[in-house]
């Protein structure tokens, strides 16, 4: 139809024609056969095309989702260093590096610690859906490493009861094996504490264990808690009250674990 002379395009009629004919079925096997080859291979440069630009798309919001827990969890602990900030005394700072770096707070031999925030990535063998995981712990420093003295607690911005509900949790594991297990020795500055109940990574395989629905040495010490609303005000007041006991050095080991019943606390 673009030819420059007229006299060698196509007549209405013939365009016609050639119209009735795409629409027909294809009298051929082997045209039937290459044009369904054809629309798999349209079909095919269409989805790999999309795959990149759905990756970029789930790659931005997770990063949206970092940056929003990132602010939820200094909103969580930032009550904690303002109770402390003002005691006389106490002695605060930036410890560790890695995944152990973050923040604490000591008075005498009593110290409170919270690790910066991770990104996790997506697990395929985690029940739900882990965004970031940080820690924290309270420890009396003059114990000897054979003793317990302390413990850590995970927290994890994770969908952990309703899929696509995020929050920051707080949860924490024990392990039922063999006695004199290093699975909850923890570094605390510079000393190594050991401790129960004790954090993980959502990562570690032990965690992912513990939360999974198999019997297994690793289990989960506290009901995974979304820390909203009151359970946020809780969660301070009873880091604060830990606190005041490891500076009297009347910390207390618990008793029995897990500390409460956890069972349906999170979904599998």
């Amino acid at each position: 139809m673009l030819a420059k002379s007229p006299d060698a395009r196509p007549t209405p009629e013939q365009l016609l024609e050639r119209l009735a004919a795409v629409a027909k079925p294809a009298s051929s096997s082997a045209v039937a056969r290459l044009q369904g080859l054809a629309a798999q291979r349209v079909e095919h440069i269409a989805n790999d095309d999309a795959d990149p630009a759905r990756a970029v798309l789930e790659r931005e919001q997770r990063d949206l989702l970092g940056q929003s827990g990132r602010s939820m969890l200094r909103d969580l602990v930032e009550p904690l260093g303002e109770s402390l900030a003002a005691l006389p005394g106490l002695d605060t700072g930036s410890v560790g590096v890695g995944r152990d770096a973050g923040s604490y707070f000591s008075l005498g031999q009593a110290r409170i610690a919270v690790t910066e925030p991770h990104q996790v990535a997506r697990h395929p063998q985690l029940p739900f859906d882990v965004v970031l995981y940080a820690s924290i712990a309270v420890a009396m420093l003059n114990t000897e490493p054979t003793q317990w003295g302390g413990r850590c607690h995970s927290l994890w911005y994770c969908d952990a009861q309703f899929e696509g509900e995020y929050h920051w949790f707080e949860t924490a594991f024990h392990n039922i094996g063999a006695s004199g297990s290093n699975a909850g020795v923890r570094n605390i500055g510079q000393k190594r504490i050991q401790m129960e109940p004790y954090d993980r990574s959502p990562t570690d395989g032990d965690a992912i264990y513990a939360i999974s629905p198999v019997m297994h040495t690793e289990q989960v010490a506290r009901a995974f808690l979304a820390l909203v609303g009151d359970a946020a005000d809780s969660f301070v007041e009873r880091w604060l009250s830990w606190f005041a006991d490891a500076a009297e050095g009347k910390l207390a080991q618990p008793m029995v674990m897990p500390e409460g019943s956890t069972l349906g606390s999170w979904r599998r």
